[in-house]
């Protein structure tokens, strides 16, 4: 699951991973630092995860209105390999 929280070393909102055995919880963080946290950016919010084609994408906007900064919708690849953007 991904979920956005206020990231400590930046003071920005930014997205971390979390996994559980079960759909119902408990869900515990993967990692000791967000996966998408681009803090000159204003953060990131709004993840959004789906599959085509057989690959996972993560779709997520960075927070640029929070701080007087553009706003975009950014759409990556997801890979068991790629824990940090």
């Amino acid at each position: 699951m991904f979920y956005v929280a206020r990231d400590r070393a930046s003071d920005k909102q930014c997205i971390g991973v979390a996994q559980s055995a079960s759909p119902d919880g408990a869900f515990r963080p993967v990692g000791d630092r967000p996966v998408v946290c681009p803090a000159a950016q204003g953060g990131a919010i709004d993840p959004s995860s789906y599959t085509e084609n057989g690959c996972r994408y993560l779709l997520w906007k960075n927070d640029g209105n929070y701080c007087g900064q553009d706003t975009w919708l950014h759409l990556q690849e997801v890979t068991s390999r790629r824990r940090h953007w």
